[in-house]
């Protein structure tokens, strides 16, 4: 590891590297080798500042997955072994952005514009040669994109009516290009046959106000807006996975903070938001980038097979071994019900066996959406 800074010109240079290399307690050694890197120069504008940072990060790896305990009582391996020592994979991470800070119009402006090249290479064989007992299961999922951005805010302190206030104007726009995200068959990390392969962009624009007012000693309040518009365009392999689509949200909120009293605060807040609705051809690239691991929408594989989930009730998919406790579950599959699922699977059927959940809501209405998409 390396870290120090230096003055040049009327600025000053920070900068940092790392390098570790590691090999993990495994019979095929990880031979993870991560390299980190920050550069930043920063200097006075005027009455701001501007700041230039390069970031960069790589990373390779071997993987050893889950195990068959079956093969570790045979003796076939060991408790640290692997059955295909070719998983693993490769990614990096680069990145350069701009940020601009001053005093402008009686406020403050700060910005930030930034350029990410991302790449990541994953090879993973949960399920051997279940599928496939010539070549094996292995399979490589690929997400290859640019990402381009420009957010910043304005924020200045006013009085109306006698009444102490900020307000700040705030804007967020970003583009991802994914040339392509792509999910293939391998067979120790070369192709056999590509299951998917999309080129993709996604566009967001967010523009926002905040108004903080403190109307006595006792009373402030927060009120602001936050309107959003996506845009995604999908050409795919298959032209049935092909398609663009827009779509918009509005959310206000309102906080009242009355106090302090006895060094509390107490906070009253409200806010809303538009339903979340899915979009199929997004939840699509969700499934390939993190379901196919262990899901298909045609066979039976780690989990059951997802065609036709949506309306059907739970544990009902043919010769698929179920938990004890799915079997028992009498929930049929709806939006509502695979939401609560994913939000929490453990919650929604106590003692089932997945152990993956997806936090975010908007991710979990546009997979629901591809679900219902294959269900009808």
């Amino acid at each position: 590891m390396l870290v120090g800074s230096a003055p040049a010109g009327p600025g000053q240079f920070v900068y940092g590297l790392e390098a570790v290399h590691t090999n993990g307690p495994w019979e095929n050694p990880d031979n993870y080798r991560k390299y980190n890197g920050v550069l930043r120069y920063t200097l006075p504008v005027g009455e701001g500042s501007f700041g230039v940072t390069a970031m960069a990060y790589s990373g390779r790896w071997n993987s050893t997955d889950q195990i068959p305990r079956r093969a570790v009582d045979s003796g076939l391996i060991g408790r640290f072994g692997a059955i295909d020592p070719s998983d693993g994979g490769r990614s990096y991470r680069y990145s350069l952005s701009a940020d601009y800070a001053s005093a402008l119009a009686g406020g403050q402006l700060t910005s930030t514009a930034y350029a990410i090249r991302y790449y990541l290479s994953l090879y993973s064989n949960f399920t051997y040669f279940l599928d496939d007992p010539v070549n094996g299961d292995q399979f490589n999922q690929l997400d290859d994109r640019t990402i381009y951005g420009w957010n910043g805010s304005w924020r200045r302190p006013d009085t109306y009516f006698g009444l102490p206030m900020i307000n700040t104007l705030g804007w967020d726009f970003r583009q991802d290009r994914l040339n392509p995200v792509a999910l293939y068959s391998t067979r120790e990390r070369e192709r056999i046959s590509t299951t998917r392969e999309d080129n993709v962009r996604e566009g967001s624009i967010a523009l926002y106000f905040e108004n903080q007012t403190r109307w006595n000693e006792w009373l402030r309040t927060i009120a602001g807006f936050r309107g959003d518009r996506y845009s995604f365009k999908v050409n795919s392999d298959n032209p049935d996975n092909s398609g663009n689509k827009n779509a918009g949200i509005g959310s206000p909120k309102l906080s009242v903070v009355l106090g302090p009293w006895s060094d509390t605060e107490y906070f009253i807040n409200y806010g809303q938001a538009q339903a979340q609705v899915g979009d199929p051809a997004r939840g699509q690239q969700l499934y390939a980038s993190r379901c196919i691991g262990c899901h298909s929408i045609d066979a039976n594989r780690v989990g059951p097979a997802h065609k036709g989930v949506v309306g059907r009730k739970a544990g009902s998919v043919p010769d698929y071994n179920y938990s004890p406790a799915v079997k028992k579950s009498v929930i049929v599959w709806t939006p509502a019900t695979l939401d609560r699922w994913l939000t929490n699977p453990e919650q929604t059927i106590p003692g089932q066996k997945m152990g993956y959940s997806v936090p975010d809501a908007q991710d979990r209405a546009d997979l629901i959406a591809w679900l219902a998409k294959n269900s009808g």
